[in-house]
């Protein structure tokens, strides 16, 4: 991704993928979710709506109330209604989309649509270009064209329906999906058709018109990209036409997509997109009358797709924020997608877990408000249909389709694993620089080289026969459990309990590293030991540790059914089997180490979850809170496992209220979990680590970036970047402070003192750290132009403390303050 600041530019490469996509015909596949992000899930989220309200809109008398079902036994069932499931479909064949400039540069566009204007005379002169499958080349323009802001004199043509400026996207990027968020982070882009085709298939081209006053391309019955290509695949027609002025056309001339594809996305991108609102999801069937500053794109399926978001905002309609996971299957009738399963992440707190993501800087985020929860929700796993697993969840089996050989258990147990597994490199001994060798399909699974003890996450149990044996090497199980390095990842074992373990290099077969796990496979090789100290040095070492990390994860299991149905006894028989094999399989997966809880429960919600810290000899104020108010008094009972802190034997929540406070007190330096439980079993349990430690000595009073931490990323603020401000005037972006330890615990409950120099002013004026250990206030500078500082301090101690400056000019400065992200760029009607 690329985050664009007033002058400063931030390169952040696109992110680490979870989910099941997998090599081999014997393993699950899946769409692919990207690490990070919420962002593509909440974009589809409200293009999904707002076509659903249109739609709506159009039938007034067939408006559907609100469906929502109740449970049946601990199986959640769901209505697909609602656009639950979204429609497919692709709309602008024979037409032409134009994008019409505004501003200087084309900093702005409006959009219409009309008939086609499909040039068929334009390729018979025009210069052919020979692409392959996923491939780009740069080509000149015939004059400077103008693109939000920028003026580029070439472009790179891509073979799947869509054009480039500034910089090619390369070998590692060209072959990801081209959804919507490919199409706004990346580079500045043009996409009248971006999918994945295949313009290396005979009697398809591509070619380029360029003259002073028009510069076209044309697609000219490129297929959609299959693995087996023949006359039966769909073929595609269309062109871009860019103008002088900055115009850009889109003619449709035959467009059938009625090959499956991942998505089709439609539209013009300046690049770079981080947050929601710099992205419209647009609907070109109805046109506009506003003026977009940002990207515009409108995202075509050519098979139903259900909406990530809108599944877990109408499970919480009648269900209290009480699970980390939700499992959803579904019987809903639709075409088999070329998917079986996948990991939506939503929040992570974790550092030292190796995603692509902790090499920009950033391991954290929280998306979970977006999805409906309020801040407990850590992943969203879909399993797809009900009817496509046997009875028996156990039961390895040829599953049909994308599943591959499996079991329910064995699926479930990857895409759960998924919220932790498997990302990190390792630090060469040959070459003293990190490796991503241990990894294998997207690098987010275990190499098939790695001797990954069997483990759910891919990789073999490997055999080493020994250096005087030929074959050496021999893999002999696979999916069994959780390795022991797994468990340590999920923060089930100590670091001193994980045994070391091989790769393999230099392998005598051909397998890719991302083959799948196969049994019974004899190969020759160079053994390379590897140990945990070896991959802590890449990554760092998991932090929260083994000692204030869960054990204990709550899973609600979900049935979607089909609009205006209820489910079928036998469906709900079905997945509460495999909702109680899931309990026995965890456990047994990591050893007895970790524990799933499925049953569905109301919420009893801590604040200190999942782990805070504490100073020794202070208290803390915590709450714990219920889903809804209580009807009667509810007493929770409170519990600590060790001598390090005290708490009240009980707590009662007053009826007609949902929380209650008490009062933990750091009793001796340590940690202990704190347990509240409910007055009968209709509660959940919860758990939270508490850590106390004998003074403030130690804590890093840390700068996040605001804007970034709206956008759901917890970032630390680059230090170098420079800040202005109007003299006299509120600095454009929050200042955030948070409090924290070594090991990423929040330390809440704390005084932090700010000093704004001259006649500056911060709102608000006392500053108490939150349950995040955060704070967050405003800065109103002094009304002399020149450099104001802000020096914060943690409860008076000169050695833990922060420093912001910022110039303030007399005039508001030309551009936004330079640490502010976009604003939402849209205006007009």
């Amino acid at each position: 991704m690329v985050l664009f600041y007033d002058g400063l530019v931030y390169l952040m490469k696109r992110l680490g993928i979870l989910g099941l996509i997998l090599s081999s015909i014997a393993w699950p596949r899946s769409g692919r979710r990207d690490v990070l992000n919420p962002l593509e899930t909440i974009l589809r989220h409200q293009q999904n709506v707002a076509r659903h309200s249109r739609a709506q809109a159009a039938r007034p008398e067939q408006q559907p109330a609100d469906v929502v079902l109740p449970d049946s036994g601990n199986i959640a069932v769901m209505d697909g209604s609602e656009g639950v499931v979204a429609a497919a479909g692709f709309d602008l064949d024979q037409k032409t989309l134009e994008f019409k400039p505004a501003g200087a540069n084309a900093s702005q566009y409006t959009f219409d649509v009309a008939a086609s204007r499909f040039d068929s005379s334009a390729p018979a002169t025009a210069t052919p270009i020979t692409l392959g499958d996923d491939e780009e080349k740069q080509v000149p323009l015939p004059f400077s064209f103008p693109f939000f802001g920028k003026r580029y004199t070439s472009l790179f043509i891509g073979s799947d329906g869509h054009i480039v400026f500034g910089v090619a996207e390369g070998a590692d990027v060209i072959s990801t999906p081209r959804d919507l968020l490919r199409t706004v982070t990346g580079p500045a882009r043009i996409a009248p058709l971006f999918t994945d085709l295949d313009p290396s298939q005979p009697g398809s081209a591509v070619s380029y018109a360029s003259s002073p006053t028009r510069f076209l391309v044309t697609w000219q019955s490129v297929p959609t990209f299959a693995s087996t290509p023949g006359p039966t695949i769909s073929k595609e027609t269309f062109q871009a036409a860019l103008y002088p002025d900055g115009r850009i056309e889109f003619n449709y001339n035959g467009i059938d997509l009625t090959t499956e594809q991942d998505a089709i996305s439609v539209g013009i991108a300046p690049g770079g997109a981080l947050l929601n609102c710099q992205v419209v999801t647009a609907d070109y069937s109805v046109g506009s009358t506003k003026t977009f500053a940002g990207a515009v794109v409108e995202e075509f399926f050519t098979a139903p797709q259900f909406d990530d978001l809108e599944i877990p905002l109408k499970f919480y309609k009648n269900h209290e924020d009480a699970y980390d996971v939700l499992v959803v299957f579904d019987s809903v009738s639709r075409p088999e997608v070329n998917a079986c399963a996948f990991n939506q992440p939503i929040k992570n707190w974790v550092h030292g877990l190796g995603t692509i993501l902790q090499t920009i800087g950033i391991s954290e985020f929280d998306a979970s408000t977006a999805f409906g929860s309020a801040g407990r929700l850590q992943s969203l796993v879909y399993m797809g249909p009900l009817s496509r697993y046997p009875s028996d969840p156990n039961q390895v089996t040829p599953l049909t389709g994308a599943c591959g050989t499996n079991s329910v258990t064995s699926i479930l147990g990857q895409e759960t694993g998924h919220r932790f597994l498997a990302y990190p490199a390792f630090l060469d001994p040959a070459t003293g620089q990190s490796s991503t060798d241990l990894l294998g399909r997207d690098l987010e699974h275990w190499s098939f080289y790695f001797n990954s003890d069997a483990s759910v996450m891919e990789g073999n149990r490997i055999v080493d026969h020994g250096t005087g044996v030929s074959p050496r090497f021999e893999t002999t199980d696979i999916v069994l459990h959780y390795s022991a390095l797994d468990q340590y990842m999920m923060g089930l074992r100590a670091p001193g309990d994980v045994p070391g373990s091989f790769l393999v290099r230099n392998p005598s077969i051909d397998f890719v590293a991302a083959h799948g796990p196969q049994a019974g496979i004899l190969f020759d090789g160079t053994r390379l030991d590897i140990t945990l100290p070896m991959i802590t040095a890449a990554v760092g070492p998991r932090a929260p540790d083994y000692t204030l990390s869960a054990k204990q994860f709550h899973f609600a299991f979900v049935l979607l059914v089909p609009a205006g149905q209820t489910p079928a006894a036998a469906d709900v028989a079905k997945l509460d089997a495999y909702r109680t094999a899931w309990e026995t399989y965890f456990a047994a997966a990591t050893d007895n180490n970790g524990k799933a809880v499925t049953s569905l429960t109301k919420q009893l919600e801590l604040s200190v979850w999942p782990n805070a810290g504490m100073i020794q000899g202070r208290t803390l104020s915590a709450t714990v809170t219920l889903g809804s108010p209580a009807a009667a008094p509810v007493t929770v009972s409170l519990s600590a496992s060790s001598s390090a802190i005290t708490v009240p034997a009980s707590v009662t929540i007053p009826a007609g209220s949902r929380s209650a406070s008490f009062t933990i007190t750091g009793a001796a330096s340590g940690t202990a979990t704190l347990t509240a439980q409910g007055p009968d079993a209709s509660y959940e349990t919860i758990q939270a680590f508490i850590k106390v430690r004998s003074s403030l000595a130690g804590l890093t009073l840390e700068r996040l970036s605001a804007p970034l931490l709206d956008a759901a990323l917890i970032f630390p603020f680059p230090p170098t970047l420079p800040l202005t401000g109007s003299a006299g005037g509120v600095l454009g972006e929050d200042i955030l402070f948070r409090v924290r330890d070594e090991s990423y615990v929040p330390y809440p409950g704390l005084q932090l003192d700010a000093s704004p120099s001259g006649a500056g002013l911060i709102t608000p004026s006392s500053l108490i750290t939150n349950a995040s250990g955060r704070v967050r206030f405003k800065w109103k500078l002094d009304s002399n132009p020149g450099m104001n500082t802000l020096n914060v301090l943690l409860d008076g101690q000169p050695d833990i403390s922060g420093r912001v400056q910022v110039l303030g000019r007399l005039q508001p400065p030309r551009f936004r303050d330079q640490t502010q992200l976009p604003a939402c760029p849209v205006t007009g009607n």
